[in-house]
């Protein structure tokens, strides 16, 4: 009389097996029914409650009571029939609809607790840079710093030369312990007056002497130099050649200026008489708002070195560009970061496609106890149950239904926005960790 929908019974199989490690075995199904229990309006919940990652909603809590008599694979419509012949054809639907769910209640408890600590955060397993972290060479950093009378332009409130200064200490404090630094600044003596021209064009020091960084050191040096002279960027790259010790296999230069030659010299000559060099720098010109003259002068300085050319025009374009320049530097945080960025994102694919297949357990487990209760409807319905509290049980069923399939929506939804916002999360976050590292396990340099 009845008839059953066993179109997911496939799945169920499937998804029995993979439920079985995690919850206790079902009990066999039984040679002989089972005599039917008493209607309950209670709600029996598992006695032991496991681990949960959160508090269970008060649907959730309805949903971890014991598994019917007849629920899953147990389910037989011979059995039911005996069951519900049990029935008082005049029994309220309210407490039919109790003895329904005691037979045919489904076991949503394994999914229940997979929701419930479904894993949301996406975390990167590959493994960061150590903290022995050395560049590959013994490598130096020669820095050249434009001193002129023009450094002393204001930009936004604070000089060129402040604004230099203070975006070398940023670059030099990011860079790994083992390298050398020295600091070469010209111009900085006389005037910009043509009197003092030749004393001017003629100075060049290196405040700062091949060695590592040491900030309170390195700011004092700063400190001693104020924009004044002419520019002899010729001269000063001449001597630069001194500031490199022996043992340097690799020489990054950095020049820093706001303006061209001035002192006759012929700087890409010279630029290209250091190409030429057993140890070839890279060569990295940056123009602080240099006219169209000045860039076109120092691009043919840096094309000479076969080197780069950056026109910045602001303190914070050069603090970016030498902020950039720093983590250029730092391969091995940067091979990290793309592997940890893919590695994260195929997790959050895979988080998504997680709670797809979860979400198809939760449908099939609840279609197949909808067709059960339909079913019992049937019956009872042809053995003339009262026609009023026939149309309150179709009721009662069908509200369970929607309460079921609200709650999948809306639970669904929410992992998925939760996976889907930790994982950009952690995506954007792995350059900050890489530069946050960096800070810490390289520069100890004030110690």
């Amino acid at each position: 009389m009845l008839h059953t929908n066993f179109r997911l019974l496939g799945f169920t199989a499937i998804f029995l097996l993979c439920v079985t490690s995690c919850t206790p075995a079902g009990p066999s199904t039984p040679s002989a029914p089972s005599p039917p229990a008493k209607p309950t309006h209670s709600v029996p919940v598992s006695a032991t409650p496991p681990a949960l990652k959160r508090k269970l909603t008060p649907f959730e809590q309805s949903l971890m009571r014991e598994p019917g008599s007849l629920h899953g694979s147990s389910f037989n419509e011979a059995d039911l029939r005996r069951h519900l012949d049990t029935i008082a054809l005049a029994q309220p639907a309210s407490a039919t609809y109790q003895q329904l769910l005691q037979w045919l209640h489904e076991d949503y408890r394994p999914l229940v607790i997979e929701t419930a600590n479904f894993p949301v955060d996406i975390h990167t397993l590959q493994p960061k840079p150590t903290e022995d972290l050395r560049l590959e060479k013994r490598t130096h950093f020669a820095i050249l710093l434009d001193a002129s009378g023009s450094m002393a332009e204001k930009i936004d409130s604070n000089t060129k030369m402040h604004s230099a200064k203070r975006a070398i200490s940023s670059f030099v404090s990011k860079l790994p312990n083992s390298i050398t630094i020295s600091l070469r600044v010209y111009g900085h003596k006389g005037s910009s007056k043509v009197a003092d021209k030749a004393l001017s064009c003629q100075s060049t020091e290196a405040i700062v002497r091949a060695t590592g960084y040491e900030a309170a050191s390195f700011a004092k040096a700063l400190n001693t130099v104020n924009p004044t002279g002419w520019t002899p960027i010729a001269t000063a790259l001449e001597a630069m050649e001194q500031d490199i010790p022996s043992h340097a296999e690799e020489v990054h230069l950095y020049l820093v200026s706001d303006g061209e030659e001035t002192c006759g010299g012929n700087p890409v000559q010279v630029m290209a008489r250091l190409r030429q060099q057993a140890i070839r720098p890279q060569v990295h010109i940056i123009g602080f708002r240099v006219d169209n003259q000045g860039q076109k002068a120092l691009k043919q300085m840096a094309a000479a070195g076969a080197g780069t050319f950056t026109y910045v025009d602001s303190a914070k374009e050069l603090n970016r560009f030498l902020e950039n320049e720093s983590r250029r530097l730092m391969q091995e945080w940067l091979r990290w970061g793309q592997a940890a960025g893919s590695e994260t994102l195929q997790l959050r694919q895979q988080k998504l496609s997680d709670v797809d297949r979860l979400f198809r357990a939760w449908k099939s487990t609840s279609d197949r106890e909808e067709a059960h209760l339909k079913a019992a409807l049937r019956y009872l319905q042809d053995a003339h149950y009262s026609t009023k509290e026939l149309n309150t049980l179709a009721q009662l069923i069908h509200q369970r239904t929607q309460q079921l399939a609200s709650y999948r929506t809306n639970t669904r939804r929410s992992l998925q926005e939760a996976i889907k916002k930790n994982g950009w999360k952690t995506w954007n976050g792995i350059w900050d960790e890489g530069t946050d590292q960096i800070k810490d396990q390289w520069n100890h340099k004030e110690k």
